[in-house]
């Protein structure tokens, strides 16, 4: 990947992914921790999606980080 052809928000959510990861001892950066950082983002489009499809974001974020610590 060219990151010099990501838009800032994109680097920014790699970036939370990965201190996501590192946070939570994983080597790898999974698929989740990206969409708990696309989740974190401020102004981002997936909170504003979830929320146009009545999922609660707050309720999704901690189903999410509790999943990912039962791994």
């Amino acid at each position: 990947m060219d990151a010099e052809k990501m838009t800032l928000k994109v680097q920014s959510a790699l970036q939370s992914a990965q201190e996501i990861a590192l946070r939570m001892s994983n080597q790898n950066i999974d698929g989740e921790h990206l969409l708990l950082a696309l989740i974190k983002q401020e102004d981002g489009l997936v909170p504003k999606l979830l929320e146009k499809m009545n999922v609660g974001v707050k309720e999704f974020e901690s189903k999410l980080e509790g999943e990912m610590n039962s791994k």
